[in-house]
């Protein structure tokens, strides 16, 4: 890899732009390199000398400056998932961030929850603020003898040892040095990825998370919540398991998930970490789900899951999945708010059960708009080169949902629909491309 210029007598030419460094040489290995080459001492692939810095430990995070080259030392956050040992090892993954920014202990907590090992370093000279979160640009100059700040390359003319790039891959390398010497880390199977990779907190989550957000508004605006509701959610996949997640975080009983093959009704409420480890870590069926539970029913083929007594339905399959038929077992059973996480799930016949019987029904263009708002919220990061922690997203994400309903609800009421937010979110869309046309000139 090519690390930056050494000097002028390294190669680079007068007339070149003198910010970023030539790659004049190609290797056997098909990696670029400085023409003079560049060489990182040995000791950055050994496990490195590390001290602990507890000041900054984020519960089960821990944080620590290691010994980079020479006299340097690097701030990280290391962090493995409960069960991690050396008997059972996991994967891990080297964080690097982007401008802007320092070792984020978020980043590494997401990690965890997924399975994996992490490290986070600083490649900067920096370090977390100690009193406050690590997102953004919340960071203060290193108190340990640290190598320079990011200098967009011009200090490439410099000699190769003070130049920010070599430092900053210095403290990468150490870091998975670092990583590889704990022992529930499988060394052979590490990665690396980074905050300019793009990419956010919340994306998998966020059409559950956001389907849930919007129906509680609307249960807010009726001093009503998902307290000690029962709910019913079709599909296993993320928006039905986050969903899930979300509803019973806020007080609710979700006792029926479907796959393609049958449904799952748990009357004690469905264990939902047991469902995610089931369709997402196993790739099972939800059958399992009845082998593995007490109590837990299996029934064969999907329909019949609108037959069980709720007050919430959250429809997160697919297209079409809640008929006539099925409004009308809804409806007869007292269900009083219905919410698309699916598109289109219900049948056209299927919302007029609805509307007719004064059903709260939140519409999939609004009701499931959490994927792709959290879709814009990714590209705001990535454009300012920002890591947002998963708190932060969530907030935003919310904040959208809650939106989103005050203007369908706003956009019905205005045109005497009160209540119908089929043609609130209809208007409210319209209202929205016609205002943009007419500020850009159209009429």
């Amino acid at each position: 890899m090519m690390v930056g210029c050494t000097d002028k007598g390294a190669g680079t030419p007068e007339d070149t732009f003198p910010y970023y460094p030539q790659r004049t040489q190609m290797k056997e290995d098909g990696q670029y390199y400085a023409p003079e080459g560049v060489e990182f001492p040995a000791s950055l692939w050994q496990t490195p000398a590390s001290e602990r810095y507890e000041a900054l430990d984020r519960g089960e995070i821990k944080a620590y400056f290691i010994q980079s080259v020479d006299d340097t030392k690097v701030f990280c956050y290391v962090g493995l998932p409960d069960g991690a040992s050396a008997e059972d090892p996991v994967p891990a993954v080297v964080l690097v961030h982007g401008a802007l920014g320092t070792a984020f202990y978020d980043w590494v907590r997401a990690w965890n929850d997924r399975g994996y090992a992490a490290v986070a370093m600083d490649t900067e000279g920096r370090m977390p603020k100690t009193d406050t979160s690590t997102y953004n640009a919340v960071y203060e100059t290193s108190v340990m003898p640290h190598g320079p700040a990011n200098a967009s390359f011009t200090d490439c003319t410099k000699p190769i040892g003070e130049q920010w790039v070599y430092h900053a891959l210095a403290s990468v390398i150490a870091s998975a040095s670092f990583l590889k010497s704990f022992a529930g880390v499988d060394s052979s199977r590490m990665g690396i990825t980074g905050v300019s990779y793009g990419g956010s907190l919340i994306r998998k989550e966020a059409t559950g998370y956001g389907l849930v957000y919007i129906t509680e508004e609307a249960m807010r605006q009726r001093g009503d919540s998902f307290k000690g509701k029962t709910v019913i959610v079709s599909g296993s996949g993320n928006v039905a398991i986050y969903a899930c997640e979300k509803a019973q975080s806020l007080g609710a009983k979700v006792v029926a998930m479907y796959d393609s093959d049958g449904y799952v009704y748990d009357g004690k409420g469905i264990d939902i970490n047991l469902m995610r480890q089931i369709k997402e870590e196993e790739r099972g069926r939800i059958k399992e789900y009845a082998e593995r539970v007490k109590d837990a029913v299996y029934t064969e083929g999907c329909k019949g899951i609108w037959s069980i007594t709720c007050d919430v339905a959250l429809p997160c399959a697919t297209q079409n999945e809640i008929d006539a038929e099925s409004a009308e077992l809804l409806v007869k059973n007292g269900v009083k708010y219905v919410a698309e996480g699916a598109n289109m799930p219900s049948t056209l016949e299927a919302i007029e059960v609805f509307r007719r019987a004064k059903t709260v029904f939140l519409p999939a263009k609004a009701a499931n708009a959490g994927g792709v708002a959290t879709s814009a919220l990714e590209m705001a990061q990535s454009s300012g080169r920002l890591f947002w922690a998963s708190e932060k997203v969530d907030k935003k994400l919310k904040e959208i949902m809650v939106n989103i309903y005050s203007n369908i609800d706003a956009a019905a009421k205005k045109y005497g629909f009160d209540g119908d937010y089929v043609m609130g979110a209809n208007i409210a869309g319209f209202e929205k491309i016609a205002d943009a046309m007419m500020a850009q000139g159209v009429v």
